[in-house]
Protein backbone atom coordinates (compact mmCIF):
# COMPACT_ATOMS: atom_id res chain seq x y z
CA UNK A 1 0.00 0.00 0.00
CA UNK A 2 2.89 2.69 0.76
CA UNK A 3 3.79 1.73 -3.08
CA UNK A 4 0.36 3.01 -3.96
CA UNK A 5 0.44 6.03 -1.52
CA UNK A 6 3.57 7.33 -3.32
CA UNK A 7 1.99 7.23 -6.63
CA UNK A 8 -0.57 9.12 -5.60
CA UNK A 9 1.99 11.69 -4.41
CA UNK A 10 3.00 11.67 -8.61
CA UNK A 11 0.13 14.28 -9.17
CA UNK A 12 -0.53 17.30 -7.67
CA UNK A 13 -3.76 19.06 -6.72
CA UNK A 14 -3.83 20.80 -10.60
CA UNK A 15 -3.87 17.15 -11.67
CA UNK A 16 -6.36 16.39 -9.40
CA UNK A 17 -9.25 19.17 -10.87
CA UNK A 18 -8.20 18.16 -14.58
CA UNK A 19 -9.76 14.50 -13.18
CA UNK A 20 -12.24 15.73 -11.73
CA UNK A 21 -13.60 18.12 -14.26
CA UNK A 22 -12.60 15.20 -17.35
CA UNK A 23 -15.07 12.92 -14.92
CA UNK A 24 -17.62 15.35 -15.19
CA UNK A 25 -17.84 16.03 -18.90
CA UNK A 26 -14.29 14.71 -21.21
CA UNK A 27 -15.58 15.96 -24.20
CA UNK A 28 -15.49 20.14 -23.08
CA UNK A 29 -12.76 22.76 -24.86
CA UNK A 30 -9.65 22.56 -23.30
CA UNK A 31 -10.48 26.65 -23.22
CA UNK A 32 -13.20 25.45 -20.74
CA UNK A 33 -11.41 23.26 -18.40
CA UNK A 34 -8.51 25.76 -18.07
CA UNK A 35 -10.96 28.01 -16.74
CA UNK A 36 -12.09 25.43 -13.96
CA UNK A 37 -8.92 24.35 -12.95
CA UNK A 38 -7.13 27.81 -13.65
CA UNK A 39 -4.48 27.25 -15.95
CA UNK A 40 -4.10 28.13 -19.95
CA UNK A 41 -5.46 25.36 -22.18
CA UNK A 42 -1.83 24.35 -23.73
CA UNK A 43 -0.82 23.58 -20.46
CA UNK A 44 -3.86 21.82 -19.50
CA UNK A 45 -3.06 19.95 -22.68
CA UNK A 46 -0.06 18.93 -21.63
CA UNK A 47 -0.88 17.79 -18.41
CA UNK A 48 -3.89 15.38 -20.04
CA UNK A 49 -0.99 13.94 -22.26
CA UNK A 50 0.81 13.38 -19.15
CA UNK A 51 -1.93 11.79 -17.19
CA UNK A 52 -2.89 9.58 -20.56
CA UNK A 53 1.06 8.74 -20.89
CA UNK A 54 1.10 7.45 -17.05
CA UNK A 55 -1.92 5.73 -17.87
CA UNK A 56 -3.81 7.34 -15.22
CA UNK A 57 -6.39 8.08 -17.77
CA UNK A 58 -7.13 4.63 -19.43
CA UNK A 59 -9.53 6.36 -22.34
CA UNK A 60 -11.95 9.01 -22.29
CA UNK A 61 -15.59 7.37 -22.67
CA UNK A 62 -19.37 8.13 -22.31
CA UNK A 63 -21.91 6.76 -20.12
CA UNK A 64 -24.60 5.31 -22.00
CA UNK A 65 -28.13 4.71 -20.74
CA UNK A 66 -28.44 0.47 -21.50
CA UNK A 67 -31.89 0.67 -20.96
CA UNK A 68 -33.04 3.20 -23.22
CA UNK A 69 -31.82 0.76 -25.72
CA UNK A 70 -33.47 -2.34 -24.76
CA UNK A 71 -30.39 -3.51 -22.98
CA UNK A 72 -30.13 -4.56 -18.77
CA UNK A 73 -26.65 -5.57 -17.08
CA UNK A 74 -26.45 -8.64 -14.94
CA UNK A 75 -23.74 -8.50 -12.63
CA UNK A 76 -22.88 -12.41 -11.63
CA UNK A 77 -20.20 -13.23 -8.79
CA UNK A 78 -17.87 -16.29 -9.85
CA UNK A 79 -15.45 -18.37 -7.10
CA UNK A 80 -12.97 -20.25 -8.46
CA UNK A 81 -12.88 -24.27 -8.26
CA UNK A 82 -10.66 -26.98 -8.92
CA UNK A 83 -8.67 -24.22 -10.47
CA UNK A 84 -5.01 -23.92 -11.80
CA UNK A 85 -3.04 -20.86 -13.33
CA UNK A 86 -4.11 -21.93 -16.78
CA UNK A 87 -7.88 -22.53 -16.54
CA UNK A 88 -8.14 -19.22 -14.89
CA UNK A 89 -6.20 -17.15 -17.79
CA UNK A 90 -8.79 -19.41 -20.37
CA UNK A 91 -11.57 -18.21 -17.80
CA UNK A 92 -10.92 -14.62 -17.86
CA UNK A 93 -9.90 -14.98 -21.92
CA UNK A 94 -13.36 -16.02 -22.69
CA UNK A 95 -15.26 -13.16 -21.00
CA UNK A 96 -12.59 -10.18 -22.09
CA UNK A 97 -13.21 -11.64 -25.67
CA UNK A 98 -17.31 -11.94 -25.35
CA UNK A 99 -19.05 -9.56 -26.92
CA UNK A 100 -21.95 -9.43 -24.36
CA UNK A 101 -19.69 -8.52 -21.27
CA UNK A 102 -19.21 -5.26 -19.84
CA UNK A 103 -17.14 -4.91 -17.23
CA UNK A 104 -14.45 -7.75 -16.39
CA UNK A 105 -12.83 -7.54 -12.90
CA UNK A 106 -10.83 -9.54 -10.16
CA UNK A 107 -12.19 -9.04 -6.61
CA UNK A 108 -11.79 -9.64 -2.75
CA UNK A 109 -13.74 -11.03 -0.78
CA UNK A 110 -16.45 -13.86 -1.26
CA UNK A 111 -15.83 -14.21 -4.58
CA UNK A 112 -13.03 -14.23 -7.31
CA UNK A 113 -14.47 -12.82 -10.45
CA UNK A 114 -17.24 -10.30 -11.04
CA UNK A 115 -18.88 -10.12 -14.63
CA UNK A 116 -20.76 -7.70 -15.66
CA UNK A 117 -22.74 -9.13 -18.89
CA UNK A 118 -25.46 -7.17 -21.15
CA UNK A 119 -28.93 -8.89 -21.79
CA UNK A 120 -30.84 -7.57 -24.51
CA UNK A 121 -31.29 -10.76 -26.94
CA UNK A 122 -32.62 -13.32 -24.86
CA UNK A 123 -32.03 -15.62 -27.02
CA UNK A 124 -28.31 -14.75 -27.47
CA UNK A 125 -28.20 -14.16 -23.69
CA UNK A 126 -29.46 -17.76 -22.98
CA UNK A 127 -26.58 -19.23 -25.51
CA UNK A 128 -23.85 -17.09 -23.64
CA UNK A 129 -24.78 -18.93 -20.58
CA UNK A 130 -24.79 -22.31 -22.31
CA UNK A 131 -21.34 -21.87 -22.96
CA UNK A 132 -20.27 -20.72 -19.75
CA UNK A 133 -21.57 -23.74 -18.36
CA UNK A 134 -20.71 -26.21 -20.93
CA UNK A 135 -16.74 -25.01 -21.25
CA UNK A 136 -16.30 -23.78 -17.13
CA UNK A 137 -18.92 -25.64 -15.18
CA UNK A 138 -16.17 -27.95 -13.01
CA UNK A 139 -13.61 -25.04 -12.30
CA UNK A 140 -16.62 -21.74 -11.78
CA UNK A 141 -19.25 -21.57 -9.78
CA UNK A 142 -22.03 -18.73 -10.08
CA UNK A 143 -22.28 -17.67 -6.42
CA UNK A 144 -24.67 -14.66 -6.87
CA UNK A 145 -26.20 -12.19 -9.45
CA UNK A 146 -27.93 -9.03 -9.58
CA UNK A 147 -29.39 -6.57 -11.74
CA UNK A 148 -28.91 -2.90 -11.26
CA UNK A 149 -32.33 -1.28 -11.98
CA UNK A 150 -31.25 2.28 -10.96
CA UNK A 151 -28.15 3.85 -9.85
CA UNK A 152 -27.16 7.42 -8.59
CA UNK A 153 -23.73 8.58 -9.63
CA UNK A 154 -21.88 10.95 -7.33
CA UNK A 155 -19.03 13.49 -8.38
CA UNK A 156 -15.91 12.25 -6.81
CA UNK A 157 -15.84 14.59 -4.12
CA UNK A 158 -12.30 13.60 -2.77
CA UNK A 159 -10.20 14.46 -5.91
CA UNK A 160 -10.80 18.43 -4.69
CA UNK A 161 -11.26 17.73 -0.81
CA UNK A 162 -14.31 19.29 -0.71
CA UNK A 163 -18.47 18.56 -1.20
CA UNK A 164 -19.48 19.17 -4.27
CA UNK A 165 -23.40 20.71 -2.70
CA UNK A 166 -24.50 22.87 -5.85
CA UNK A 167 -23.82 19.64 -8.23
CA UNK A 168 -26.42 17.40 -8.64
CA UNK A 169 -25.85 13.31 -8.72
CA UNK A 170 -26.25 11.78 -12.24
CA UNK A 171 -29.39 9.93 -11.76
CA UNK A 172 -29.68 6.21 -13.87
CA UNK A 173 -33.26 5.99 -14.44
CA UNK A 174 -34.84 2.51 -14.17
CA UNK A 175 -37.75 2.47 -16.47
CA UNK A 176 -37.46 5.02 -19.54
CA UNK A 177 -38.95 5.55 -23.01
CA UNK A 178 -37.24 3.22 -25.74
CA UNK A 179 -35.17 4.97 -28.20
CA UNK A 180 -34.98 3.63 -31.99
CA UNK A 181 -31.14 4.13 -33.19
CA UNK A 182 -30.19 3.63 -36.31
CA UNK A 183 -26.62 2.25 -37.86
CA UNK A 184 -25.84 5.46 -38.02
CA UNK A 185 -26.25 6.10 -34.26
CA UNK A 186 -24.53 2.97 -33.28
CA UNK A 187 -21.29 3.92 -34.56
CA UNK A 188 -21.66 7.86 -33.01
CA UNK A 189 -21.86 5.66 -29.90
CA UNK A 190 -19.12 3.40 -30.55
CA UNK A 191 -16.66 6.09 -31.25
CA UNK A 192 -17.87 8.31 -28.48
CA UNK A 193 -17.54 5.40 -26.10
CA UNK A 194 -13.81 4.51 -27.36
CA UNK A 195 -12.47 8.16 -27.65
CA UNK A 196 -15.75 10.64 -26.02
CA UNK A 197 -13.15 13.58 -27.52
CA UNK A 198 -13.13 12.01 -30.98
CA UNK A 199 -13.46 15.63 -33.38
CA UNK A 200 -17.16 15.52 -35.10
CA UNK A 201 -15.33 15.79 -38.38
CA UNK A 202 -13.46 12.43 -37.77
CA UNK A 203 -16.53 10.86 -37.35
CA UNK A 204 -18.19 12.92 -40.29
CA UNK A 205 -15.65 11.19 -42.17
CA UNK A 206 -15.88 7.91 -41.38
CA UNK A 207 -19.69 8.19 -41.94
CA UNK A 208 -19.63 9.75 -45.37
CA UNK A 209 -21.88 12.31 -43.97
CA UNK A 210 -21.59 16.08 -42.51
CA UNK A 211 -20.06 17.66 -39.47
CA UNK A 212 -23.41 19.28 -38.87
CA UNK A 213 -25.71 16.00 -39.18
CA UNK A 214 -22.88 14.05 -36.76
CA UNK A 215 -23.78 17.32 -33.80
CA UNK A 216 -27.18 17.12 -34.63
CA UNK A 217 -27.32 13.06 -33.92
CA UNK A 218 -25.27 13.59 -30.64
CA UNK A 219 -27.80 16.61 -29.35
CA UNK A 220 -30.42 14.47 -29.87
CA UNK A 221 -29.18 11.36 -28.24
CA UNK A 222 -28.15 13.74 -25.23
CA UNK A 223 -31.40 14.93 -25.03
CA UNK A 224 -33.18 11.62 -25.85
CA UNK A 225 -30.67 10.68 -22.53
CA UNK A 226 -29.33 7.81 -24.20
CA UNK A 227 -25.99 9.71 -23.43
CA UNK A 228 -25.71 10.36 -20.00
CA UNK A 229 -22.79 12.00 -19.67
CA UNK A 230 -18.88 12.59 -21.53
CA UNK A 231 -16.42 11.23 -18.86
CA UNK A 232 -12.92 9.52 -18.42
CA UNK A 233 -11.85 5.88 -17.29
CA UNK A 234 -9.09 5.82 -14.70
CA UNK A 235 -6.84 3.33 -13.45
CA UNK A 236 -7.57 4.09 -9.68
CA UNK A 237 -5.14 1.28 -8.50
CA UNK A 238 -2.41 3.90 -10.17
CA UNK A 239 -3.42 6.59 -7.59
CA UNK A 240 -3.50 4.44 -4.46
CA UNK A 241 -7.11 3.62 -4.71
CA UNK A 242 -10.10 0.62 -4.91
CA UNK A 243 -13.47 -0.29 -5.27
CA UNK A 244 -14.61 -1.06 -2.53
CA UNK A 245 -18.35 -2.11 -2.39
CA UNK A 246 -20.52 -1.91 0.63
CA UNK A 247 -24.03 -3.78 1.27
CA UNK A 248 -26.39 -3.37 4.07
CA UNK A 249 -28.73 -5.35 5.31
CA UNK A 250 -31.18 -3.17 7.14
CA UNK A 251 -33.32 -4.32 10.46
CA UNK A 252 -35.47 -0.92 9.66
CA UNK A 253 -36.04 -0.35 6.24
CA UNK A 254 -37.75 3.04 6.55
CA UNK A 255 -34.84 4.18 7.43
CA UNK A 256 -33.29 3.45 4.38
CA UNK A 257 -33.14 6.94 2.74
CA UNK A 258 -32.44 8.40 6.02
CA UNK A 259 -28.79 6.53 5.55
CA UNK A 260 -28.39 7.36 1.92
CA UNK A 261 -28.84 11.16 2.49
CA UNK A 262 -26.35 11.01 5.05
CA UNK A 263 -23.99 8.81 3.07
CA UNK A 264 -24.03 11.31 -0.03
CA UNK A 265 -22.18 14.10 1.79
CA UNK A 266 -19.31 11.19 1.70
CA UNK A 267 -16.97 12.38 -0.64
CA UNK A 268 -15.13 9.00 -1.70
CA UNK A 269 -19.03 7.63 -2.11
CA UNK A 270 -19.51 7.49 -6.06
CA UNK A 271 -22.29 5.16 -7.07
CA UNK A 272 -25.47 4.06 -4.75
CA UNK A 273 -27.38 1.34 -6.80
CA UNK A 274 -30.92 -0.16 -6.68
CA UNK A 275 -31.03 -3.65 -7.28
CA UNK A 276 -33.47 -6.33 -8.27
CA UNK A 277 -32.61 -8.60 -5.41
CA UNK A 278 -34.67 -8.89 -2.05
CA UNK A 279 -31.44 -9.58 0.08
CA UNK A 280 -29.65 -6.48 -0.37
CA UNK A 281 -31.24 -3.38 0.90
CA UNK A 282 -28.66 -0.86 0.20
CA UNK A 283 -25.59 -1.08 -2.20
CA UNK A 284 -22.68 1.67 -1.80
CA UNK A 285 -19.78 1.99 -4.19
CA UNK A 286 -16.81 3.83 -2.57
CA UNK A 287 -13.12 4.75 -4.26
CA UNK A 288 -10.97 4.24 -0.36
CA UNK A 289 -7.37 3.82 0.14
CA UNK A 290 -7.61 0.97 2.35
CA UNK A 291 -10.23 -1.42 4.33
CA UNK A 292 -8.95 0.84 7.62
CA UNK A 293 -11.19 3.69 5.74
CA UNK A 294 -14.40 1.05 5.07
CA UNK A 295 -14.08 -0.05 8.53
CA UNK A 296 -14.53 3.75 9.58
CA UNK A 297 -17.52 4.51 7.01
CA UNK A 298 -18.71 0.76 8.57
CA UNK A 299 -18.17 2.12 12.20
CA UNK A 300 -19.85 5.78 11.91
CA UNK A 301 -22.72 4.18 10.38
CA UNK A 302 -23.40 2.02 13.55
CA UNK A 303 -23.02 4.69 15.52
CA UNK A 304 -25.18 6.88 13.67
CA UNK A 305 -27.60 4.36 12.71
CA UNK A 306 -27.91 2.07 15.98
CA UNK A 307 -30.12 -1.12 15.61
CA UNK A 308 -30.78 0.11 12.19
CA UNK A 309 -27.72 -2.18 10.47
CA UNK A 310 -28.75 -6.04 10.47
CA UNK A 311 -26.24 -7.00 8.84
CA UNK A 312 -23.37 -6.44 6.03
CA UNK A 313 -21.03 -7.68 3.55
CA UNK A 314 -18.67 -6.34 1.23
CA UNK A 315 -16.07 -6.79 -1.27
CA UNK A 316 -13.74 -4.95 -3.35
CA UNK A 317 -12.44 -4.92 -6.98
CA UNK A 318 -8.58 -5.11 -7.41
CA UNK A 319 -7.96 -5.05 -10.78
CA UNK A 320 -10.33 -4.79 -14.10
CA UNK A 321 -9.51 -6.59 -17.10
CA UNK A 322 -12.47 -4.64 -19.10
CA UNK A 323 -14.48 -1.83 -19.18
CA UNK A 324 -16.67 -1.23 -22.50
CA UNK A 325 -19.61 0.94 -22.03
CA UNK A 326 -21.16 0.04 -26.36
CA UNK A 327 -23.81 -2.50 -26.39
CA UNK A 328 -23.25 -5.21 -28.48
CA UNK A 329 -25.90 -4.55 -31.63
CA UNK A 330 -28.74 -2.56 -32.39
CA UNK A 331 -31.86 -4.25 -30.63
CA UNK A 332 -35.59 -4.23 -32.07
CA UNK A 333 -37.06 -1.96 -29.76
CA UNK A 334 -40.89 -2.98 -28.28
CA UNK A 335 -42.71 -0.73 -26.10
CA UNK A 336 -41.97 -1.59 -22.00
CA UNK A 337 -44.83 -2.88 -19.85
CA UNK A 338 -44.91 0.34 -17.93
CA UNK A 339 -44.37 3.26 -18.88
CA UNK A 340 -42.28 6.48 -17.54
CA UNK A 341 -45.37 8.32 -17.00
CA UNK A 342 -47.02 5.54 -15.58
CA UNK A 343 -44.35 5.07 -13.05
Amino acid sequence: MLFLCEKMDSIDVKDKKILFYLLQNSRQSLQSLGKNVGMSKELVSYRIRRLCEKHIITNFSIIINFLSLGYCVISSYYKYINIDPAMKEAICEFFLKSKHTFSVSLIDGRYDLQVDSFCGDLHEYQFYLDDIRLQYHPHLTLEHSMIPIKSELLHYAFLVNEHINNMKPLQWPMICQPVEIDTIDFHILATLSQDARTPTKTIADALHITPSTVRQRIRRLVQQKVILRYTINVDWLTLGYRWYHLLLHLNEYRKKHQIIRHMRTHPHLIRIYDLLIPDVDIHLALLLRDMRELRGIIEELTTQFPHVINDYRFYSTFQILKHNCMVPKILKMKTPLISSSEW
